[in-house]
Parts: C-alpha cells; structure tokens; sequence
C-alpha cells in the first residue's frame, strides 16, 4: 500500500504580493497565479495531499496547479515533515544581537 503524504504550508514561510509578482520567500512568482496561490495556501494551512489537489476544483488547469504545488514542495514552502530549530528560528536572529554564532545556542556543549 502506498503511504499517502499530506503536506502543509511552512509556517516561517511568508508572502506577499507585490506588483507584478508574488514574493513567497525567497522565490519570485509571477501575480496571474495569485489566485491559485492563494487557494493553495489556504487548502495547506489544513493539510493538502497530492491526490487532494487532483481531485479539487481549481480556477486554472491541473497541469499549472500541479506545477505550481511542486514548485511550493521542491522548496519547502509546503513540507511533510518538523522544522528543523535552525529554520524555525531562522527569521528570529534579527532581533538578536549577540557576538554568538547560530549554531552556539544549539550545541549542547555549550
């Protein structure tokens, strides 16, 4: 039997539309697919497998969506799994200022 993965948006992935394009971390998607996007990242916010989004109604063909979920999985802006503590915190370190490395606070020797 083949395991059945359901993937959900990466919570310390943001974006946001602006002008001709929508900016999902550090990729650059063009604003005509905002309207997938955002259907898209509102099914994942509740878990969204593969066969899921084939059998759901979607306001473009299956082949763009398809295309654009790959685009959101190979980037891990919709994961199966834990984030790590590095990328959880990742958008964190801005608000530290510390002589310390990332890595420091996470090795536990120190």
């Amino acid at each position: 039997m083949e395991r059945t993965f359901i993937y959900y948006w990466n919570p310390v992935i943001h974006w946001r539309v602006r002008g001709d394009f929508i900016l999902i971390g550090t990729a650059k998607l063009p604003s005509k697919i905002e309207e997938i996007f955002v259907l898209m990242y509102s099914r994942c916010q509740n878990g969204l497998s593969l066969e899921k989004l084939q059998s759901m109604e979607w306001p473009e063909e299956q082949e763009k969506v398809q295309k654009l979920f790959e685009i959101l999985v190979k980037k891990n802006y919709c994961i199966r799994h834990l984030n790590t503590p590095s990328e959880i915190f990742e958008s964190q370190v801005k608000f530290i200022e510390s002589p310390y490395s990332e890595e420091y606070f996470l090795d536990a020797q120190h």
